[in-house]
C-alpha cells in the first residue's frame, strides 16, 4: 500500500491529523531556532559581562588580585597532584 492509499482509506479524519502533524512540526522547529539562538546570545552575554567584571576588579583591586589568583592556582595544581596520589596509593 502506498501513502496516498493509506490516506484514501482513512477518509475524512486524516486531513485534520496531516493538519495538526503540519502544524506541530513547524511549531517545533520554530521553537528549537529560537531557544538556539537565545542560548548562542546569552553565552556572548555572559562571557562579556564576565570579562567587563574581571576588568573592573582589577581596576580596583590591581595587585591584590593577582596575589589572589596565584593562590588559586596553586590550590587547583595541589588538588589535582593529592588526586593523582589518591588513584596511585
Amino acid at each position: 500500500m502506498s501513502l496516498a492509499e493509506i490516506f484514501a482509506a482513512g477518509g475524512f479524519v486524516m486531513w485534520p491529523l496531516l493538519l495538526f502533524s503540519m502544524t506541530t512540526l513547524t511549531l517545533s522547529t520554530e521553537r528549537l531556532i529560537f531557544w538556539l539562538r537565545v542560548n548562542r546570545r546569552q553565552k556572548r552575554i555572559m562571557i562579556r559581562s564576565f570579562y567587563r567584571r574581571q576588568v573592573a576588579l582589577l581596576q580596583e583591586y590591581g595587585g591584590q588580585l593577582e596575589i589572589l589568583y596565584e593562590w588559586h592556582h596553586k590550590a587547583q595544581q595541589q588538588n589535582q597532584e593529592d588526586k593523582a596520589y589518591a588513584r596511585v596509593g
